[in-house]
């Protein structure tokens, strides 16, 4: 046990008070971006949708078969081919865009409490403005509502980490066109929903319900401290055993998400290398168009990787530079994680939009009757827009 006098000073208390607002402020301003960008393309989803529902904007297929390059990497992933090679077409949309669409939701709603919970923070402080920092850390712990906002935090946290994974597994998939992943998008999609569903209730609605959030000092997530005592002699005690072993429980969990989107991306990286080798020779077009599309798909667990990783980092580096003359580096090092953090909406939406591109067929009458070796370049298309079926 930690008595708070002799962990810091009033004026300390005060510089921890302040960095802290700020770097929990910068967040949020990232989360702002984040949510921009999640929200417009979820939109852009929507419209995806409605297209291929009402067969508007579509692209010309009637094209000369002589300009198509037909080859064991580009083929029409999805397709169903009948007796008759002239049965018609239904459009639908990807696994790979599905997978998206759910990874953006988890970031924009990840977005949204990590913003509400700046104006909760400054409310607190606004509220118990004549209390000491450790005093209102201590009120916030205990609050029911930052339980709410721990959970959430979590939640969405690892509904991303969930949704990353389905992607690299998909991007794996890809380099077997026999794997039935790239077929029954019905059955995949139905996996990744139990997969996300049955983590989150193991790893965060149970941690909830018996009470294992609290304040983590940036934001609201399983309860890292135990405060004791009454206003005037608050002790600091290490957090309760069931939440430190929940808290470990998700990071081990997240650290194999991590660590099978890393194995995937290696297989993928060596897979695709000597693909492009060979078209680079054969079509330099559809050579640059491919290179685009795979280092677009390593973009998700290269995120997840890095975001996570210096997440746990971060924890790790503050607590061995505690103490003074640290607290510069200490900020500095939550400051990349902040950004890091609040910024993978940002990233993950850079990446899907060239998937759902389709979108914006409709801007030029001339990408509508344009059908060439760059439209149809590989199976990595068809897995992020829409296929044929």
């Amino acid at each position: 046990m930690i008595e708070l006098s002799e962990l810091m000073s009033n004026s300390d208390q005060l510089k921890e008070k302040g960095d802290d607002e700020n770097i929990i402020l910068v967040r949020s301003i990232f989360c702002v971006f984040s949510l921009a960008c999640c929200l417009f393309l979820m939109i852009v989803y929507i419209i995806l949708c409605l297209q291929v529902k009402f067969n508007i904007c579509t692209k010309n297929d009637n094209s000369n078969s002589n300009e198509i390059i037909e080859n064991d990497y580009s083929s029409d992933i999805g397709t169903n081919k009948g007796k008759d090679n002239k049965d018609k077409k239904e459009k639908k949309i990807g696994l790979g865009s599905n997978y998206m669409f759910f990874l953006t939701i988890s970031n924009f709603f990840g977005s949204l409490f990590e913003f509400l919970f700046y104006f909760y923070y400054k409310k607190k402080l606004e509220e118990n403005k004549d209390k000491d920092y450790i005093n209102v850390c201590r009120i916030i712990n205990e609050d029911s509502v930052c339980h709410f906002f721990g959970f959430f935090h979590n939640f969405w946290d690892l509904s991303s980490v969930c949704w990353t994974t389905m992607l690299t597994l998909l991007f794996l998939s890809s380099t077997n066109l026999s794997n039935e992943m790239l077929y029954k998008d019905k059955k995949y999609l139905v996996i990744g929903f139990i997969y996300c569903l049955i983590s989150c209730v193991i790893f965060c609605i149970i941690p909830y319900i018996i009470g294992n959030y609290g304040f983590a000092r940036y934001y609201c997530s399983f309860r890292y401290f135990e405060f004791k005592g009454d206003k005037d002699n608050i002790s600091v005690d290490d957090e309760k055993i069931d939440s430190k072993a929940f808290r470990w429980s998700f990071v081990i969990f997240t650290g194999l998400n991590n660590l099978f989107n890393a194995y995937c991306l290696i297989r993928t990286y060596h897979y695709y290398s000597k693909k492009l080798v060979i078209i680079k020779k054969q079509n330099k077009k559809e050579y640059k168009l491919m290179l685009i599309y795979v280092w677009v798909f390593r973009i998700f667990p290269i995120v997840l990787l890095i975001s996570r990783i210096f997440k746990g980092m971060s924890r790790i580096i503050i607590e061995e530079l505690e103490g003074e003359g640290s607290s510069t580096v200490t900020n500095i090092v939550q400051y990349i994680n902040a950004f890091l953090f609040a910024s993978n909406g940002i990233f993950d939406s850079i990446a899907c939009i060239l998937f759902f591109k389709g979108v914006f067929w409709c801007c030029s009458s001339n990408s509508l009757s344009k059908t060439s070796s760059e439209e149809k370049c590989s199976n990595l298309e068809y897995l992020g827009s829409e296929v044929t079926e």
